[in-house]
């Protein structure tokens, strides 16, 4: 079974050190474009108002699973606990098992969307998480189509691991995407498809001070991000009037959210409610978080949220599950899990709790959230991370 790796890196932001990748930043622009860094901790300005909250007639809670198959002992469990799949090419036997025991939800192919492997030789077949999966596709494109990498201040390629770095903005490249895509939807039984690491700041970049020469701000990278959604949606991509998701990544504000959210028909927060394992987020930056979110919903998009933690970590767990039933309003699926163990099935307790449908929106006083179920309360404190469930 294929390794799953991503370009992504996880390094958390200190404010302390601002000042100075913020002067380093400056430096180096002056000399070349700016990096991708890991998905940094965002400061997500608030959205307008949302519109006045009604009920959901088909309110539902559920499960997200992703990227790969567990073990195969767990695989009976999967049609039981989970509603929304996401699993790679490749995983194409393992998917019809799982559809086989019970698993009658939709199954989504995930795509990187400017990133391609180099497997290692020209004869070895590529992981089937990118396009380039074909054994020889590197090869191909590095001889062929150099202009198609994304490239730092000094000419070379931004890579992770085997993983390199392509330029959104590139028509031939964009072209290839669709053109693989397309196939892999047509011929290998999915039934929509996951876009990873769309990025939407060039903040990855700066942290590792290797900026793209392509693209010297944010602006000019979220444009050729942009496009490139938007030619996807030109091309009536993916096929057949499956759905189209996706993983936006390294926002420093929600209006970048939701502008990229237009093209999509739902999106993946990745650090959802308590942020990345080990930091937390501010009470202000997560009422902002939750406001994104509301105004999401408010457009039609199913959300994929995802809270990072450890396993045995029950309160951060149960802070992050509350925080889900507060702002869910019936198009909304939640993982609790952290970013190295996604292949592991985590189950708690408080998901087989039924509270029933929601009698109103999630309300804030005094910096604590509560909300109101037909079976129950959630009252939640994000200065102290605690949330309680109260039922009958």
């Amino acid at each position: 079974m294929k390794t799953h790796r991503r370009f992504r890196f996880f390094l958390p932001q200190h404010k302390r050190y601002a000042p100075l990748i913020a002067l380093l930043a400056i430096l180096f622009s002056a000399c070349a474009p700016s990096l991708p860094s890991a998905q940094p901790t965002a400061t997500i300005t608030p959205t307008a108002t949302p519109p006045p909250w009604t009920p959901n007639p088909t309110y539902k809670t559920g499960l997200a699973w992703f990227y790969k198959p567990p073990a195969e002992e767990f695989w009976p469990l999967l049609p039981q606990r989970y509603n929304f799949f996401i699993l790679t090419h490749h995983d194409e036997p393992e998917r019809d098992a799982i559809r086989a025991l019970g698993a009658d939800q939709p199954f989504y192919e995930y795509l990187l969307l400017a990133e391609i492997q180099d497997p290692g030789g020209c004869e070895k077949t590529p992981n089937g998480n990118q396009v380039a999966f074909r054994p020889g596709d590197f090869c191909y494109i590095n001889a062929e189509h150099s202009d198609w990498f994304l490239l730092d201040a000094l000419g070379k390629r931004i890579s992770s691991d085997d993983y390199y770095a392509m330029d959104p903005g590139n028509a031939e490249f964009r072209a290839f995407w669709l053109e693989r895509a397309t196939e892999l939807q047509l011929t290998q039984g999915w039934d929509g498809v996951f876009l990873d690491n769309i990025e939407a700041s060039l903040s990855k970049y700066q942290q590792r001070l290797t900026p793209p020469r392509q693209y010297l701000d944010d602006a000019n990278l979220q444009n050729a991000v942009e496009e490139f959604l938007i030619y996807l949606r030109q091309k009536k991509f993916p096929p057949q009037n499956r759905p189209l998701y996706g993983n936006i990544i390294s926002a420093r504000d929600a209006q970048t959210w939701l502008r990229y959210l237009k093209y999509l028909d739902g999106a993946m927060l990745e650090n959802f409610a308590v942020d990345w394992r080990g930091n937390a987020l501010t009470p202000d930056d997560f009422s902002a978080q939750m406001e994104m979110l509301r105004a999401s919903q408010a457009l039609g998009k199913t959300l994929i949220l995802v809270a990072q933690g450890d396993e045995s970590d029950l309160p951060r767990q149960q802070f992050a599950y509350a925080a889900y039933l507060l702002v869910n309003e019936g198009e909304t699926v939640f993982r609790y899990a952290h970013h190295s163990a996604y292949r592991q099935l985590w189950w708690y307790d408080n998901y087989a709790l039924n509270f029933g449908r929601p009698l109103s929106p999630a309300r804030q006083d005094n910096g604590i959230w509560t909300r109101a179920f037909e079976h129950g309360r959630i009252r939640l404190d994000p200065a102290a991370q605690t949330a309680e469930f109260l039922t009958p």
